[in-house]
């Protein structure tokens, strides 16, 4: 959509709405792959999964950095090229889908379901965990005003403060090192 407007409000918007979905991705990325992975091999996936968001952002910094011949929609072109990875990624996903969270999926009220995905996944003696083997019917009527209702908002404050204290802080800072590395003559 970058490549359509020039637009300050719409470029902004895409902007934000890229941001909440990286911000979801982020998040829920480390949930599903610390609740996949054995103990003691989660916390030595989720140091790579760090890594490669580093490695990408580098790589995002030097192509927007080399990137040009354009003329006045360069910025666009900078700003278009995350559909390249955003779409390798969806075909990859397409051909090889991940697996849905059992836990989810129990916490649904689908053990069936949990159990035979894990056991597809992990093998006959892994299993759903006793607490989910109570019937709990799903609630139908839940919506995106629950996050700040007074059960819940010190618990969405807590994290979405933390997230942003860490995201903003590592990609706010890092967006600004070429910058400071410039005046401070270290390149």
């Amino acid at each position: 959509m970058h490549l359509l407007t020039a637009n300050f409000l719409l470029t902004l918007t895409i902007r934000i709405a890229i941001g909440l979905m990286i911000a979801v991705d982020y998040t829920v990325g480390n949930a599903l792959l610390t609740e996949w992975l054995p103990k003691g091999e989660d916390s030595k996936r989720q140091s790579h999964l760090l890594i490669y968001w580093t490695i990408g952002f580098i790589i995002a910094y030097l192509v927007g950095s080399n990137l040009s011949g354009f003329g006045a929609y360069t910025w666009q072109v900078i700003l278009a090229t995350g559909a390249v990875p955003a779409l390798i990624t969806a075909i990859f996903r397409s051909v090889f889908p991940l697996p849905a969270s059992p836990s989810w999926l129990a916490s649904q009220g689908k053990v069936k379901r949990a159990n035979k995905v894990i056991k597809k996944h992990l093998g006959r003696k892994w299993g759903i965990p006793r607490k989910f083997l109570k019937r709990n019917k799903p609630k139908k009527d839940i919506s995106w005003g629950i996050l700040f209702s007074k059960q819940y908002l010190r618990r969405t404050l807590v994290g979405g403060i933390f997230y942003a204290c860490q995201a903003f802080a590592f990609f706010g800072i890092s967006i600004f090192l070429p910058i400071l590395f410039r005046r401070n003559g270290c390149y």
